[in-house]
């Protein structure tokens, strides 16, 4: 705001000079200084206040505006920030309202993605559980199979050796009838939810079974544990004659003692008496009680309802389980039986061994690749994991067929088993 002032020019002094001629004309003008001189100093006076007056209005005035603008300006910053944050407030809304919809739209697309797959797989499972249906029946018959060709291979063998141990097998029929008796434990041990009830076996698989038993990837694990032991202690230890009579026991107890032997030997060719004329006696022994006393199936029917009895209490409560069940550990019982009857008549000798001989047997075994299958662990499997227990034995096979290289061992089968 720009104020404009105008000075008035007041002439309030005579000319000296003009005033000496009419004071020196006119005598009365001396008397009269006085006065004009103190209206002189009254009018200044005036002049003076009035002065004052306007500059002290002026100043007053321009605080006014100056104040009155900075409200104005004040006001207009904070109408103008309110405007801009509205605005933005407006776009961060549309922003992520969009936002929102396109991840809305995705998660659409990728639950139809998921549901598709899902089908898929399900139509996947549903093909293998109609496979693994039909494998299964057709399995039997395999098998069945199987043994007439091992049946007329022997035979022929027989003829071509002479008439020389007519039950001779060779490794590969031991090792197919071993991995058939594994894979039948496997599929009866999925027919065995546990409950709370433990047996004897249970607790020689695993001193951890209370809890393992509980954790459905170890349950079925220790209950292939428990069948095997099963076997072990009905089947190929001499607990029961289900082949052979009363005569058979002695002659395992022989076969232990040969493989005893062989241990402590070494598999020594020159040692006295020589493995391979005990291996054949206990061949043409076994050969001889297998053709006078046949398989007690009335025995083996037996065991095979005791041992069903005691597996109810970790069965699903139906009656069609109990027959399932009873139905296939008489199958693995017969496979064992006949199994045991080939490796006792063999002039190779199988050793049927729980543990690892590489190890002392009072630490914790430790995992190992050459002899042992890891079936479950809880942790990445290393040359440092523990074994919690075993599932299975291994199978060794000392010597050959034919009578020959008993300073040779071979593995036939690893030792299934869990570590830590």
């Amino acid at each position: 705001m720009v104020v404009e002032t105008r000075s008035r020019k007041r002439k309030l002094k005579p000319d000296p000079t003009s005033r000496a001629k009419k004071e020196s004309s006119d005598p009365s003008a001396q008397s009269s200084s006085g006065v004009d001189n103190q209206t002189a100093k009254e009018l200044l006076a005036r002049q003076q206040l009035g002065h004052d007056d306007f500059i002290q209005d002026y100043r007053t005035a321009a605080a006014q505006e100056r104040s009155q603008l900075a409200e104005m300006v004040q006001s207009g910053i904070q109408t103008g920030m309110d405007q801009i944050a509205g605005r933005v407030e407006r776009v961060l809304k549309r922003t992520t309202q969009t936002s929102l919809l396109l991840e809305v739209e995705d998660l659409k697309k990728q639950l139809e993605s998921e549901k598709i797959q899902h089908k898929v797989l399900k139509a996947n499972y549903d093909n293998l559980a109609r496979n693994s249906d039909d494998q299964k029946k057709k399995l039997p018959n395999a098998i069945k199979r199987s043994k007439e060709y091992y049946k007329v291979r022997n035979q022929i063998l027989n003829l071509l050796n002479g008439g020389v141990d007519p039950i001779e097998t060779k490794g590969d029929e031991v090792k197919y009838g071993w991995n058939c008796i594994t894979f039948r434990i496997k599929q009866l041990a999925l027919k065995l939810p546990l409950d709370d009830e433990v047996t004897q076996r249970l607790r020689r698989v695993s001193k951890d079974y209370r809890k393992q038993i509980q954790d459905p990837d170890f349950r079925d694990l220790l209950m292939r544990g428990y069948i095997w032991l099963l076997l072990q202690d009905i089947v190929f230890d001499s607990k029961k004659d289900f082949w052979g009579g009363p005569g058979v026991r002695a002659l395992k107890m022989a076969h232990d003692n040969l493989i005893a032997r062989v241990g402590e030997t070494g598999c020594d060719l020159d040692a006295e008496p020589p493995v391979a004329h005990i291996a054949e006696w206990l061949a043409k022994g076994s050969e001889t009680i297998t053709k006078l006393c046949k398989k007690d199936s009335i025995g083996i029917d037996h065991v095979v309802a005791v041992e069903t009895k005691r597996l109810r209490p970790f069965m699903v409560d139906h009656d069609k389980t109990d027959k399932m069940v009873s139905k296939d550990l008489k199958d693995i019982i017969d496979s064992a039986v006949e199994l045991d009857i080939i490796r006792m008549s063999s002039l190779s000798i199988y050793d049927i061994y729980w543990g690892d001989r590489a190890q002392d047997s009072g630490n914790l075994e430790r995992w190992n690749p050459d002899l042992m299958e890891v079936e479950g662990w809880e942790h990445e499997v290393s040359p440092e994991s523990h074994v919690q227990f075993r599932i299975s034995p291994i199978l060794y096979r000392v010597g050959t067929c034919n009578g020959n290289a008993y300073d040779q061992l071979n593995l036939l089968a690893e030792s299934h088993v869990v570590c830590d």
